[in-house]
């Protein structure tokens, strides 16, 4: 009786764990309006600084294809969630799932630095890139 009843409270435990499991927040992206390509983030970059924080999120602003952001934060471990919002003449609008990054995701280490590579609205894909980015 004694191993169905610490199955069970195993079993119990688990359950509940993932009832109250939830995403971590991720990046929350500002991509120009119209944007088709990918970027790189450099993660735990000697001397560089964190991403800014905006509601929980690393904020990344990209302006321009092909742009490299250096950090000291590492990879965001877990479950998350990430946002992407455009830049369009009459303001930000938040992208609907669709417009979500695509074309790519992925992570590449070059010269001893790990770049999360992230491509948006069918951008080239992560395996066309060439390291080092221009800067």
């Amino acid at each position: 009786m004694r191993p169905r009843l610490a199955a069970a409270t195993a079993t119990a435990a688990l359950l509940a764990a993932a009832c109250t499991f939830r995403s971590n927040p991720g990046r929350r992206y500002v991509i120009p309006d119209h944007f088709h390509a990918c970027i790189a983030i450099g993660l735990e970059v000697r001397g560089a600084k964190p991403l800014p924080r905006q509601d929980g999120f690393q904020l990344v602003e990209v302006t321009r294809a092909g742009q490299v952001f250096e950090t000291s934060d590492g990879p965001i471990q877990g479950q998350r969630v990430d946002e992407v919002w455009r830049r369009t003449p009459s303001g930000l609008r938040r992208t609907q799932d669709e417009d979500e990054p695509s074309g790519g995701w992925g992570s590449q280490k070059e010269g001893g630095t790990l770049y999360d590579v992230v491509c948006f609205g069918g951008g080239q894909d992560v395996t066309d890139l060439e390291f080092p980015f221009k800067r």
